[in-house]
């Protein structure tokens, strides 16, 4: 399928994006406060909204049955930030809000490294365009 420029400049605004929410995620490490792994779990949760919007990842690019499953992990862990919001808010020194936050974070970390091997490596290839390469690794 022809891809335009508008949809060409679409998705690498959201490389440019997942890139850059990849670098915050390396850059936090185990003990990150509640409030971190929330401002970043949320802008990860906003950016997968985005993807799941896109009409060449939807209609023509992923399999239906893949971009379901990004759906339904990002609802996924929109629940779990609110578990998080909620218990950093009612029991602020829960001996049980550390290990919630850095296991969220794991998990996270896992989405975003999936996500950039099946949504941004993918769909280039997809394309016949060449695969961006990645600011930094996990």
């Amino acid at each position: 399928m022809p891809v335009g420029a508008a949809d060409r400049q679409f998705f690498e605004r959201l490389a440019i994006t997942h890139d850059a929410l990849r670098r915050r995620v390396e850059r936090m490490g185990v003990g990150a406060s509640p409030a971190a792994v929330l401002d970043i779990g949320v802008a990860v949760v906003f950016h997968g909204a985005v993807e799941e919007c896109w009409p060449q990842a939807a209609d023509t690019l992923l399999e239906p049955a893949t971009v379901a499953q990004f759906a339904i992990e990002h609802a996924r862990l929109a629940e779990d930030l609110d578990l998080l919001a909620s218990l950093a808010e009612s029991h602020p020194s829960s001996p049980d809000l550390g290990s919630l936050a850095d296991a969220l974070l794991a998990r996270l970390r896992e989405h975003i490294t999936r996500d950039d091997r099946v949504f941004y490596q993918s769909i280039p290839r997809l394309r016949g365009a060449p695969v961006r390469r990645p600011c930094s690794t996990l």
